[in-house]
């Protein structure tokens, strides 16, 4: 359940980038933008996106104290951004989901950082 979780969040992250990129290209080619530039603007858009979403996993792992959890998204935040960067339609998901566990706090604590109180 909780991984469809994190596969419906990206869909629609999908969806609203496309519809955006399309709402950009025809207000573009409407204002006779040349369509060599707005497939570079539509290039940058995408760019910006890839790059922002990286810097946001990398940024809120650390606020979430990602490393702190069992699971394969158990890494730095530097090192969970640029795998972001690099294989966004699978980390994006993948985080999202293990974003989604420790927020509920349903996430499994490393050995080193379980605390036991009596």
């Amino acid at each position: 359940m909780n991984w469809v979780f994190g596969i419906g969040v990206t869909a629609a992250f999908i969806a609203a980038e496309i519809v955006l990129l399309v709402a950009i290209a025809m207000v573009l080619t409407a204002a006779s933008v040349p369509e060599d530039r707005v497939e570079i603007i539509i290039d940058v858009i995408n760019w910006l996106i890839l790059i922002g979403c990286s810097i946001w996993v990398g940024w809120d792992s650390s606020k979430i104290h990602l490393r702190h959890y069992d699971g394969f998204m158990s890494a730095s935040p530097v090192a969970i951004g640029v795998l972001c960067g690099l294989l966004w339609i699978i980390v994006f998901p993948g985080y999202l989901q293990m974003r989604w566990k420790i927020t509920r706090g349903q996430a499994r604590l490393k050995p080193e950082y379980v605390t036991v109180t009596s």
